[in-house]
């Protein structure tokens, strides 16, 4: 008999999330205090008698439906940020998420106390201070996690579960919002101990969440990722100076220029550099992977046809006259890539005819 996503008993939430001295006797630990390979046997053992997508009851302002919140939404929580924390590794639990999307589990899953996502908890969580990960953000993403997805401010979700409309000025905090509103240190449960955020991760996350079509505007409440950026650097004066922090501003003018399009914004950041390495007026040098620098220094050195093809390939870039269809034409008006070409300031492309950029 198939089995379909239910509401678990309390036995079975005890069983897998352990129960807390305080809160009522019971059977001590559960599967979630387990480590290594023996918490990923434990719960290949609980799936093979329940759905991927089973949930657990409801909590504090739910009602009667469940909290909604399956066994994907808590992997993407932890490991959980409290100084008594004993449990798998951040590594388990990203083994644990693979395990659960290959089995169908929904990337989209979400709680319904205030409607937030598994990839919200990947963005990090404020409230638990447990910080982003990439690896995580890019496993949903991949799988097809709603980017766009909203979640609702918590002192309107009483009255929301009342029946009043959630459309309200809490409404629409969604994953942008999540990682750019980060605080400055999470608490880290291995060392026991609060370390600094890295804006790196933070610059390399909003560009995959922004690659996936994540808005810019009306991300948190009615205000766009840019005021977002400005209430964070008045919190945090040492921001101005940040390098990450710069770039992530730059990315959102870049993608403002670009009619809101990352994928539009992408093929010209790509065709500048391709510009101002030919002309020697940029290095590779600062690519964080080898792989990366190398296959661009390839590019660079490579005649425009293969580097027409290979952008066709990856952006959907299509070069020729106006009238021959957008596609590469091998006759002698080969296009070249020249630095005047550009607007270095919103990198916006010249389109005189040279090539043509399908959206």
């Amino acid at each position: 008999m198939a089995l379909v996503p239910r509401q678990l008993t309390r036995a079975e939430q005890d069983e897998l999330y352990g129960v807390e001295a305080y809160d009522y006797a019971g059977h001590g630990g559960g599967l979630f205090q387990k480590r290594g390979d023996e918490f990923i046997r434990a719960m290949h053992d609980w799936l093979r008698a329940h759905h991927v997508d089973d949930f657990d009851r409801p909590g504090w302002g739910v009602g009667p439906r469940g909290s909604g919140r399956t066994l994907l939404w808590w992997a993407t929580l932890a490991p959980w940020p409290h100084p008594n924390h004993d449990g798998p590794s951040a590594e388990c639990w990203l083994r644990l998420a693979r395990d659960l999307i290959a089995r169908g589990a929904d990337p989209s899953n979400s709680c319904h106390e205030m409607g937030i996502t598994a990839l919200m908890n990947a963005c990090g969580c404020r409230g638990w201070r447990a910080a982003p990960s990439m690896e995580m953000v890019s496993l949903l993403v991949d799988a097809g996690a709603d980017v766009r997805a909203k979640a609702r401010g918590p002192l309107i979700n009483s009255h929301i579960v009342n029946g009043a409309s959630s459309i309200t000025r809490e409404s629409g905090l969604t994953a942008l919002s999540f990682v750019l509103r980060q605080e400055e240190t999470y608490w880290d449960p291995l060392t026991h101990s609060y370390k600094e955020l890295s804006t790196r991760d933070t610059l390399k996350i909003v560009h995959v969440l922004l690659r996936a079509g994540a808005p810019l505007d009306a991300c948190f409440g009615d205000k766009s990722a840019e005021e977002v950026l400005r209430e964070q650097e008045r919190k945090r004066p040492a921001y101005a100076a940040d390098p990450h922090f710069a770039e992530l501003k730059r990315v959102f003018r870049g993608v403002r220029a670009a009619k809101g399009s990352y994928a539009r914004y992408a093929k010209k950041e790509i065709l500048v550099l391709l510009a101002l390495v030919r002309k020697g007026r940029a290095a590779t040098t600062w690519f964080y992977a080898g792989d990366h620098r190398t296959a661009f220094d390839i590019l660079a050195k490579s005649p425009n046809e293969i580097v027409w093809h290979v952008l066709a390939f990856s952006f959907g870039i299509s070069v020729g006259s106006a009238g021959a269809g957008g596609y590469y034409d091998s006759r002698p008006r080969t296009p070249t890539l020249n630095v005047e070409d550009f607007d270095n300031d919103a990198l916006s492309i010249e389109d005189e005819g040279e090539f043509v950029i399908e959206e």
